[in-house]
């Protein structure tokens, strides 16, 4: 183990075992020091907050003595706010502390108060949290912040029920402490710059603050680190940070016979100021000793390892491709020996990879010839190497990339990805001898694209399992674009995009098959456009393919979406009805068409005016096979062309005899 720690390691590791001991002892009396001096302002900060404490229960006390005379007296009983204003501002003018004395009655209203209420509406406390308990509790009752109604100012109300002669509570005597003006310390003390004093109750609201009490007075500070250790301890001292951002040392009391909490905080950068200037000290010393002990391991290490470091860097450039690069032959006859096979090492290596180079530059070459781009998965960590033609094909840079198989899956057509994942997992696992499929992907600018992937896994584990798969992708949306072109042109009408005569046929062998299971009709509608040829002869056929088109689309409005619109040459068209239960229903469908047709087609700024005649035949009422169903819905047609054109006929046996017979638009066949 030893021998693979290097020389300056050890010339380290000899220096840290000879310095680390006293850096240790001194972190230790440091670390003493600093715990001391925590311990010691604790116990100042506790000392601020008891005093604190004790000053403001003997407020608390006093006032409630005094209200407790008032109360025997009764003296502000059943006067008039005329008189008894006055004796409450005598009242207020021995208590400097409070903002505002005041009586109230039990409703709530204020009766009498040393601050002039307003004329046109009196004030009412009835809602307030102290004057509900003095009223539920019968006793004396200390108050939460809150704005006073007539002073406008945060305030804690003292308050004390005086009792009538049937000791009912006749009214409630109240002391508004001003929070604002009260100093939650002891005046004439001197204190650490930074200190903070002051009183949270017992849901975390902060009663008195000095300084900036405007600032904190009625806030609930229950979220900072400080307020719930005082809550949960009741008395002592801990550390904490408060919400001015200020790391303090604070000391914290109860205040008896309220849910007050006194508090003190003294900066801890004050309080340990004389360990952090200790600190400081020690550190410099250590880091002057620290950087003579490194400056002579260093220069003992580079007198030893200096011929070994030109090999080392040698082999770091060769690591980067840097293979013209030699370790000068210098030094001890070992050193010597290992620099001047190192060096026949990388002229071997600089032949060799100049034979991969040229091997790579005829394998790009081919692959660039064949539009294929090489793909090589390491399986065991995700990545997957692309070749540059791989961002000719999905439009990125034209650069070798190294990504993952998840990112590469990602950009798989959401419906293509469940048929490629089992021909992965198959070729992986050998059930499948190579991988192939064709699949889209998306392309930087969002479209997608059709390629053709090929694979082959070429390294596996000693258990079987595959490790490194290679393969190619190559652009096959033009083929794919023929490949659906040819299959559209073979079913589809080129033209207009209707159903061909091909297609025609077998959707209407395929409605007859429905139409015999469910016992319902079918409508076969074969529709000839009147003096199409009129138009194709005197505008020509650019004006006469626009006609058509327009006439498709309009069919396809007529019809259900289940239905079959068909062109089968020139200005012929069928239409397939199917599912139908009354004849009824084909005429609807035929009256809809005849008006669609004849509407204004525009052409050219031109407004273009045609027609149409349909021939109708009905399965079963008429035949049961597709060859007479064609033939009579073609008679049927001339059968309207014969009856004046821009109408529709069913066909009729009859009809064929005497032609008179059905003559009548829209003659429908008897069942």
């Amino acid at each position: 183990m030893i021998r693979r720690i290097s020389i300056r390691a050890q010339l380290y590791a000899l220096a840290a075992t000879a310095v680390l001991p006293f850096v240790a002892f001194g972190g230790y009396l440091l670390y003493h020091d600093f715990q001391e001096g925590t311990r010691l302002a604790g116990e100042n900060a506790l000392t601020l907050a008891r005093t604190s404490a004790v000053r403001n229960q003997e407020l608390i006390s006093d006032t409630r003595a005094l209200l407790e005379r008032l109360a025997r007296r009764q003296q502000p009983l059943g006067l008039d706010p005329a008189r008894c204003d006055p004796f409450l501002a005598e009242v207020k003018a021995l208590l400097p502390r409070f903002i505002n004395t005041g009586v109230i009655r039990p409703d709530g209203q204020v009766i009498c108060s040393a601050v002039p209420q307003p004329r046109d509406k009196p004030a009412s406390v009835a809602h307030t949290e102290w004057f509900r308990r003095a009223m539920a509790e019968g006793a004396f009752v200390v108050g939460k912040p809150f704005v006073g109604p007539i002073t406008g100012k945060w305030v804690s109300v003292l308050a004390y029920p005086l009792r009538g002669p049937d000791q009912q509570i006749a009214a409630v005597f109240a002391l508004p402490l001003d929070l604002e003006r009260h100093y939650p310390g002891v005046h004439g003390v001197e204190l650490p710059a930074g200190t903070v004093l002051g009183i949270v109750d017992s849901e975390g609201t902060i009663v008195a603050r000095a300084p900036d009490p405007s600032r904190w007075i009625g806030k609930n500070v229950r979220s900072s680190a400080v307020t719930p250790i005082i809550l949960a301890r009741k008395e002592g001292h801990a550390r904490a940070t408060g919400l001015d951002g200020v790391d303090r040392v604070w000391g914290f009391a109860p205040i008896a016979g309220t849910d007050w909490y006194a508090y003190a905080g003294v900066p801890a950068e004050t309080v340990l100021a004389t360990a952090r200037a200790e600190a400081l000290n020690y550190a410099v010393i250590a880091a002057i000793a620290g950087v003579f002990v490194i400056a002579l391991v260093v220069y003992i290490s580079n007198r030893i390892t200096e011929p070994v470091r030109n090999v080392a860097r040698t082999a770091r450039a060769a690591a980067e491709g840097k293979l013209d690069r030699r370790v000068p032959v210098t030094g001890a006859a070992e050193v010597a020996e290992v620099a001047a096979e190192f060096n026949l090492m990388l002229e071997r290596r600089a032949q060799a990879e100049a034979e991969i180079l040229r091997a790579k530059e005829r394998l790009d070459l081919a692959l660039e010839s064949s539009g294929l781009a090489l793909w090589d998965w390491n399986i065991a960590t995700g990545e997957v190497f692309l070749s540059a033609e791989w961002g000719g094909i999905v439009g990125g840079p034209l650069e070798p990339t190294v990504t993952t198989f998840g990112s590469l899956e990602q950009l798989v057509h959401p419906d293509d990805r469940e048929q490629i994942g089992p021909l992965i997992r198959g070729a992986l696992k050998g059930e499948l001898p190579d991988y192939r499929a064709e699949h889209r992907v998306m392309m930087a600018s969002g479209d997608w694209k059709w390629i053709q992937s090929h694979g082959k896994v070429v390294e596996r584990g000693a258990d079987g399992c595959a490790l490194r798969m290679t393969g190619t992708n190559a652009d096959i949306t033009e083929r794919r674009k023929d490949q659906e072109r040819l299959a559209f042109l073979a079913q589809y009408d080129a033209l207009t995009g209707l159903t061909n005569r091909s297609l025609f046929r077998d959707r209407l062998e395929l409605a007859l098959a429905r139409a015999r299971r469910s016992e319902r009709l079918v409508g076969l509608l074969f529709l000839d456009l009147d003096d199409f040829k009129e138009i194709n002869d005197t505008l020509g056929h650019k004006v006469g393919d626009e006609v058509l088109c327009v006439v498709a689309a309009r069919l396809r409005r007529c019809v259900r979406e289940v239905d079959t619109v068909a062109r089968l040459g020139g200005d012929e068209f069928t239409v397939v009805l199917e599912g139908l239960a009354h004849v009824d229903q084909i005429s609807a469908v035929a009256e809809k068409i005849l008006a669609t047709v004849r509407e204004p087609i525009p052409v050219e700024g031109r407004e273009l005016h045609t027609t149409t005649s349909i021939g109708i035949t009905v399965y079963p009422f008429d035949v049961d096979d597709l060859e007479h169903l064609l033939q009579n819905a073609d008679k049927a047609m001339y059968q309207a062309k014969r009856g004046g054109r821009n109408t529709y006929r069913f066909y009729s046996a009859d009809a064929e005899e005497h032609p008179a017979a059905g003559i009548e638009t829209g003659a429908a066949p008897r069942p």
